[in-house]
């Protein structure tokens, strides 16, 4: 083989990895902005719900019946997601719903990733970002914190409506809440 036939053939090489990486980089783009919507229906549910029940939803069911589609429920879970606004009032949430994180990654305080905040916006956060965020929450809002962790359990398949007066069951807490 000729050197110039072998630069080539090294060119072409190089030019199919490099685009494979550009490939995968759209991916986990693509991917973080599909997350990103899901967690925005996830809010607007949240909000919805609160509006109607003059509190979040507690469970999967409910967050249905407000307009959060099964398939969100789905994606997150699978992605791992944690939850913490089951039957929260947001005036519990006395350190503001901009500051409240209400769906985070069960791995963000050591990765950090994206989250929702109660007032509905999505950001990304870094683990440490995240846990002194958390930190602060569970400062400044500790009815809410209670009431999300007094109702863990309602992750999962959608659970029936809690019968008047009674805690409904929420999602697992996440160790350390």
């Amino acid at each position: 083989m000729t050197q110039k036939a072998f630069q080539l053939l090294c060119s072409l090489a190089l030019t199919a990895l490099l685009g494979c990486g550009a490939v995968e980089q759209a991916r986990n783009a693509a991917k973080q902005q599909q997350l990103a919507n899901f967690l925005k229906q996830l809010g607007s549910g949240i909000h919805n719900g609160h509006d109607a029940l003059g509190r979040a939803p507690a469970n999967w069911q409910e967050l249905q019946q407000h307009g959060v589609p099964a398939e969100v429920q789905q994606i997150l879970e699978s992605e791992g997601y944690q939850f913490l606004f089951w039957n929260v009032t947001f005036s519990d949430v006395t350190g503001g719903t901009a500051n409240y994180i209400a769906a985070h990654p069960a791995d963000a305080a050591t990765n950090g990733g994206t989250v929702l905040l109660m007032d509905g916006a999505v950001m990304r956060m870094t683990g440490q970002e995240f846990s002194d965020a958390l930190a602060k929450q569970k400062t400044e809002s500790p009815k809410a914190m209670a009431a999300a962790a007094g109702a863990a359990g309602g992750g999962g398949a959608a659970a029936p409506a809690p019968p008047a007066g009674a805690g409904p069951p929420g999602p697992p807490a996440a160790p350390g809440y």
